[in-house]
């Protein structure tokens, strides 16, 4: 039995290391596309090197998410799953696939009772026809992102349609709000591939995933909510997902949010969670 799983572990490896050799070359080829950077390669070797150390000691994660972890070693500025670590101690709370009409209102109250600030990626469908709701959420001094138009599926449709659909989002936004925003992106279901994430990376948008799923879609109520996330190590820097369109996600938030205290953690926007964190060679800025 330990022979097996020996020798299923030394074939994942060897998988990741071909796995990764090919992520490797597709980061290159978009940073290969920017200013010219005198450290980009070494940068670059270092993030495979420590994502194949890991391996070797045994951390044998997904794939997809092996990925996701590399790229932001290699390329924080277009790739993060946590932010800053050091003072002030600070999380990023971020909820997905909202507006939503009920939900939401009730999720910024909450927030603001605790003097919370919170990063909402926002479907562009549903936006534009909850134009007051999205201009509510940014006077309320929260952060609108990127979650897609129609919330398409990386893996499901062609580069052209999801760049597409991505694109028009990000307009959908801008027009209701009436300014240029970070292009900051939630790929939906957290699905990304090759073609789409080069072209978005060339865009200047910066892929947005997360340190810790709360998995609110997959619990049946706000108590299991609680007991689960409750039970996960939250540390400075981690980004937590949510889900505004899951109404036991708004009856456990007032809990969260006091666990979070609790913890001596604040609750702040995405981009204040990455500021001087997440930056690229020799310190340069996204």
């Amino acid at each position: 039995m330990v022979e097996a799983k020996s020798s299923g572990t030394q074939y994942l490896q060897r998988q990741s290391r071909s796995y990764l050799g090919s992520a490797s070359r597709m980061v290159n080829s978009v940073t290969a596309s920017a200013n010219s950077q005198t450290n980009r390669k070494h940068w670059l070797q270092a993030g495979v090197a420590r994502t194949i150390r890991d391996f070797e000691a045994g951390d044998t994660m997904g794939l997809g998410a092996t990925v996701k972890r590399m790229a932001s070693r290699i390329t924080p500025w277009a790739a993060v799953v946590s932010g800053r670590t050091d003072a002030p101690f600070s999380v990023a709370l971020t909820f997905d696939d909202g507006p939503h009409p009920e939900n939401t209102p009730s999720i910024l109250d909450t927030l603001d009772t605790h003097a919370a600030r919170a990063t909402f990626f926002l479907q562009g469908d549903m936006a534009s026809h909850q134009i007051a709701l999205v201009r509510e959420i940014v006077s309320r001094g929260h952060q609108i992102g990127n979650h897609g138009h129609a919330h398409r599926d990386a893996r499901a449709v062609s580069t052209k349609e999801y760049v597409a659909d991505v694109l028009r989002c990000q307009s959908v936004l801008e027009d209701i709000v009436g300014r240029e925003l970070p292009r900051n992106f939630r790929p939906p279901f957290g699905h990304v591939a090759a073609g789409s994430t080069i072209a978005l990376l060339r865009r200047k948008f910066r892929f947005v995933f997360w340190s810790l799923d709360s998995c609110d879609s997959f619990l049946p109520d706000s108590r299991a909510l609680v007991k689960h996330v409750t039970s996960q190590r939250i540390s400075a820097g981690s980004i937590l997902l949510f889900h505004d369109d899951n109404a036991h996600t708004t009856e456990a938030l007032p809990q969260l949010v006091a666990h979070l205290e609790k913890l001596l953690l604040r609750m702040v926007s995405l981009d204040e969670l990455l500021s001087d964190g997440a930056r690229g060679p020799a310190g340069r800025s996204p």
